[in-house]
């Protein structure tokens, strides 16, 4: 049986995600806007949002990762990331956490492990899938810093601003995110 908890969303990273030791999966549902990933001209769904349902990795090692990936695909694993171009990962007083900073905003990052289902809406009412992608923009094909493995096989490092995070459910209890 999962609990359900509400918690104020300016708690969430402290109560939550800062006492979770090691990496672990987790459920996330959250909303975004689809503005930077859409064309602008003549776009009558640029103030849309989408909502995602998917399962994410926190406290991942994104280097391992991808070269425990290069290594599956029989391809040399000498992956290094580079420093983040924006953004400062917390730390709790002994390691780096999956919150990062920037400019007075929390982000959540993680690790995509699988997503789920995809909504789109305008305007607080639902929008069907098939009017709004012709207006979105197309996904890169081929991730070249990760030895050019193709985009659907490549691990995705992602980060989420807590604003738009609805929830997540993490050890039987699903955390409802609150103002």
């Amino acid at each position: 049986m999962v609990n359900i908890v509400t918690i104020p969303r300016k708690n969430f990273a402290e109560d939550v995600l800062y006492p979770i030791k090691g990496s672990t999966f987790m459920a996330l549902r959250y909303n975004a806007p689809v503005g930077n990933r859409a064309y602008q001209k003549n776009n009558p769904y640029i103030k849309a949002w989408t909502s995602y349902k998917m399962t994410i990795g926190v406290n991942w090692s994104y280097q391992e990762a991808v070269n425990r990936l290069l290594k599956k695909k029989g391809l040399i694993p000498d992956f290094v990331p580079g420093p983040r171009s924006w953004g400062v990962h917390l730390y709790d007083g002994t390691r780096e956490t999956c919150v990062v900073t920037h400019k007075d905003e929390y982000y959540l990052n993680f690790i995509l492990r699988c997503t789920g289902r995809k909504f789109y809406s305008s305007c607080g009412h639902p929008l069907a899938a098939f009017l709004i992608r012709p207006f979105l923009k197309e996904k890169v094909s081929v991730v070249k810093s990760q030895g050019g493995l193709k985009y659907e096989e490549s691990v995705k490092k992602v980060d989420v601003a807590l604003r738009n995070i609805q929830g997540v459910t993490w050890n039987n209890t699903h955390y409802l995110l609150s103002s």
